[in-house]
């Protein structure tokens, strides 16, 4: 009789070397995430926040953040088949910084010219590492008037 457990020397295996503690599967998860966000909003408008096109139906940016409204979170997350995660991921940008939101929520209300709307309120830097093209360049631009 062959002892698998023996032969296999898994007395002596650190599993988490074998394949990667919860927290690496969890960064992996993310950085697909981002990657995923990032070709998924060039059909979206990217707008500075004191442009008049600023409003729900549009992802927001100034220097430091992005402001995107919970429903183009959402429809995003759920073309990206990473609906059912959505909240895990909110929690982990929550836990490394990235996240900013009203105390109790993962959400941020905004009001821009008496509008006010619900979005997640995420660093810039989140979206863009070192040699990619900025966010806030992938998605549609506005117009501009002559």
């Amino acid at each position: 009789c062959v002892n698998f457990h023996e032969e296999l020397n898994f007395n002596n295996m650190n599993f988490d070397e074998v394949v990667g503690s919860v927290e690496d599967i969890e960064t992996d998860e993310l950085e697909i995430f981002i990657n995923c966000f990032r070709n998924a909003v060039k059909n979206y408008f990217i707008v500075e926040k004191h442009s008049p096109s600023a409003s729900d139906n549009a992802i927001i940016y100034n220097s430091e953040c992005v402001w995107i409204p919970v429903s183009i979170f959402n429809e995003i997350c759920t073309k990206i088949n990473m609906g059912s995660i959505r909240k895990k991921i909110l929690l982990k940008l929550r836990e490394n910084g990235s996240l900013i939101a009203d105390s109790g929520s993962l959400s941020r209300v905004i009001q821009i010219r008496k509008e006010r709307f619900e979005c997640y309120q995420i660093t810039r830097n989140t979206f863009t590492k070192i040699g990619e093209i900025d966010f806030t360049n992938l998605g549609k631009q506005e117009e501009k008037q002559c």
